[in-house]
């Protein structure tokens, strides 16, 4: 092995070690998988600092659930219940929606990752449409992988997977063309692969040639499987399409997944 091809492979096994550890140190903790790999790849040793340095998301804050006092009764009952078990008064579902949108608009962040949880069995197109503004302001806010609106980016992204009935895939691709921070777009990217709307290969395959996004994207056309190869093909033959390297090598390993 050549010299110069030794030190490569050294420097790509170095990097993908860091991203390794840095997405398992930022998962523990509550933070984006898909950021901090992106952040361990291109920064190596730094990135992994940066991530064990992470403050903690403690579990409670990230799964306790909203609570408000019964009108009736003052007993504390979750936002959500739609019968207090202390005195059985019952409460309307809009009622109840109004209090959990309340909280999402005006909390904290530690109220407004306790809302997401709850909002998460409500199916109306009114708690889509407050999620998507929720990640999107988040996100924005989210000058660096340790800021606290990062966790309820990552809460909101996951909420909005539950809304599959939903123009998810429209929306996001939306929020990815206004543009914004390398951490919104990669969590848009990650969140798009999840989804595995064909919809979203276009501009996936655009992503490719972005050198701070294109693990991501990669990542997000293996997840749609197969049913990227035709455009990765076409992008791959055309003289100003996504880098040639990195398009076939995706395509071999779609190829394989037939």
């Amino acid at each position: 092995m050549e010299p110069t091809t030794f030190i490569i492979v050294i420097l790509l096994i170095q990097a993908f070690g860091c991203a390794a550890l840095s997405t398992v140190l930022a998962e523990k903790k509550g933070y984006s998988e898909g950021a901090w790999f992106a952040a361990g790849f291109f920064l190596g040793i730094f990135g992994l600092i940066a991530a064990a340095g992470l403050p903690v998301i403690p579990r409670e804050i990230r799964s306790e659930p909203l609570t408000k006092s019964c009108p009736d009764c003052a007993e504390p009952i979750r936002k959500e219940a739609l019968l207090c078990k202390h005195c059985g008064r019952r409460f309307e579902r809009n009622e109840i929606l109004h209090d959990l949108l309340s909280s999402l608009r005006e909390g904290s962040i530690h109220t407004k990752l306790k809302a997401l949880d709850s909002l998460q069995t409500f199916n109306e197109a009114v708690v889509f449409s407050a999620v998507l503004k929720t990640f999107d302001e988040a996100a924005s806010d989210a000058s660096h992988l340790g800021h606290p609106s990062v966790a309820v980016m990552n809460k909101a992204a996951q909420v909005l997977l539950q809304f599959r009935e939903q123009p998810v895939t429209n929306q996001l691709l939306a929020l990815y063309n206004r543009g914004g921070n390398t951490i919104k777009l990669l969590k848009i990217i990650e969140t798009l692969g999840v989804l595995k709307d064909p919809a979203s290969i276009p501009r996936l395959l655009q992503a490719l040639d972005d050198s701070t996004l294109r693990i991501s994207a990669s990542n997000a056309l293996l997840r749609l499987g197969p049913t990227s190869i035709p455009d990765l093909q076409a992008a791959v033959n055309d003289v100003k399409g996504v880098p040639k390297r990195l398009g076939q090598k995706i395509l071999d390993q779609l190829s394989k997944m037939r």
